[in-house]
């Protein structure tokens, strides 16, 4: 284990090997090759080009997974065996219940302890999980706080109203971390299947994407490959909603989503969906190098639901209306917020800020009309 470690933080030079070194933990990095090391013995794979580095200076910033090497588009990343996926542990039809099953069975597996047979990754989930990161784990005037700025007819409808017991539908299950169990399962998994090691990438779209994987739903080892060049030091990405396996996700599960169930603020580009009157209309905000080399937002719209003709002007004053309420909130939203935990300040402050960013881009490139932006910088763009 120790020269493994010692490998795994001396392989990468420069400014990413003092990262490692400097502020991923000897415990964090235990646990990261522990799992390499489980994984490789259950005859997966983990490419040498690859490591992990922290996205952040806190010390409980989440861990990202680089390249230390120039990757090929194709090259093989990672390799799941079946044996190594963590599963309801029972075979059903209904993935929902089946997810249910995933979560107490990974319960069960950390009450095992040591004889767990998946105990490297279910060690490192439990003692990585942080309680009050999404925000159904928030104090009350955090929900109420991001409830109020996002409104009810704006998806996702219940954006704090997740638990186990909601949705399972089972209050007989006494164990105290039954609830943690849940919250873990559902930011990591897809859907009812977690997959070791796979779920230390993160999300990012468009062209930051470079990660997809085969299908973790028909019984075949999962294996995640590079879909485009990747150069030495970029971050591996993969898509939570644009990826193989996830089924109708693209177009109706956006940034308030990837809030509800993961309690971050996507990055650019956001996936913007407002139900608005008749067909939903669904954006993208992304940001560029304009022509005198600054960033600039721009705006790509999917489904062709750009508004148009007969309900142009019904569905732009259906935005305008929510970028006009977002105006007249500003105040009360900054006050509460001053009130609240760093996190669920900072998300949502965030999450106000970049909906108003893009209500304002939805609405003028609907109209035709420019933008001047004051400043951009990532996660929002400040306009006038």
């Amino acid at each position: 284990m120790i020269s493994r470690l010692i490998a795994l933080c001396m392989v990468v030079g420069g400014p990413l090997g003092l990262m490692l070194m400097g502020s991923v933990s000897a415990n964090e990095m235990e646990h990261a090759v522990a799992q390499i090391e489980w994984l490789e013995k259950r005859g997966g794979y983990f490419n040498p080009k690859l490591s992990f580095a922290p996205l952040g200076s806190l010390p409980s910033a989440a861990k990202g997974v680089f390249t230390t090497e120039d990757i090929k588009q194709g090259e093989t990343l990672l390799v799941l065996p079946q044996s190594a996926i963590l599963g309801s542990g029972k075979e059903s039809f209904e993935r929902d219940h089946d997810f249910c099953e995933t979560a107490r069975n990974l319960l069960r597996q950390y009450r095992l302890g040591e004889k767990s047979e998946y105990w490297p990754y279910v060690n490192h989930v439990f003692s990585n999980n942080i309680r009050g990161r999404l925000p159904s784990q928030w104090s009350d005037e955090g929900k109420e706080l991001l409830k109020f700025i996002k409104t009810d007819d704006l998806k996702p409808w219940k954006p704090t109203g997740v638990s186990y017991r909601g949705r399972c539908k089972d209050d007989d299950y006494e164990d105290p971390l039954i609830e943690d169990a849940y919250f873990i399962t559902l930011s990591r998994s897809w859907d009812d299947k977690l997959l070791p090691v796979y779920d230390m990438m993160s999300h990012r779209n468009g062209n930051w994407t470079n990660v997809d994987s085969n299908s973790a739903h028909r019984g075949k080892d999962i294996v995640v490959f590079a879909v485009r060049d990747v150069k030495a030091g970029e971050q591996m990405y993969l898509s939570y909603n644009e990826c193989s396996d996830c089924e109708n996700y693209a177009y109706t599960y956006g940034l308030p989503d990837l809030v509800k169930d993961y309690g971050f603020v996507e990055q650019y580009p956001q996936r913007w969906i407002f139900p608005g009157p008749g067909k939903p209309m669904v954006f993208d905000l992304d940001v560029k190098d304009g022509l005198d080399g600054k960033p600039e937002l721009y705006v790509t719209w999917r489904r062709n639901s750009k508004p148009k003709k007969k309900r142009k002007e019904e569905k732009i004053e259906f935005l305008e209306v929510h970028l006009d309420r977002l105006d007249m909130i500003k105040d009360k939203v900054y006050e509460e917020a001053m009130k609240l935990r760093d996190h669920e300040r900072s998300v949502n402050l965030e999450f106000y800020e970049t909906m108003k960013t893009a209500l304002k881009y939805g609405i003028a490139d609907s109209r035709g009309e420019p933008i001047k932006q004051v400043v951009c910088m990532e996660p929002t763009c400040e306009v006038q």
